[in-house]
């Protein structure tokens, strides 16, 4: 079978890695640098997301999407010796708003503490 210019060329441009795709269209002004980054995934709900002023590294910190997330969480948070240093606070405010956080989404939890307590 002969190639006809158009297939000649169709052919060529699949075998161009996908860095060197992005970076020709860059150069030629048809994709931005945004546009070309992949996109951050999505964790859901998290103490602390990538875009809290607090949060110094730009990611999520302690999700809690199910419950056995929400009690890992609350564990996690009290084997701080100190402040993390991706956080900008103290271990106080740390440690109030993941409690806060956790047990306004899962309160069952609180009242689970609460009769473990007895309190």
């Amino acid at each position: 079978m002969k190639l006809t210019k158009t297939a000649s060329v169709n052919k060529h441009i699949l075998k161009i890695r996908k860095e060197e795709w992005l970076s020709i269209g860059r150069q030629n002004g048809w994709i931005t640098q945004e546009a070309s980054k992949p996109k951050k995934a999505k964790r859901g709900r998290c103490v602390f997301p990538s875009d809290n002023p607090k949060v110094t590294d730009n990611k999520d910190h302690y999700p809690y999407n199910s419950l056995s997330q929400a009690r890992n969480a609350l564990s996690r948070m009290m084997q701080h010796d100190g402040c993390p240093k991706w956080y900008k606070g103290t271990l106080d405010e740390l440690r109030g708003a993941i409690k806060r956080s956790v047990y306004k989404a899962y309160p069952g939890l609180k009242n689970r503490k609460k009769e473990r307590d007895g309190k």
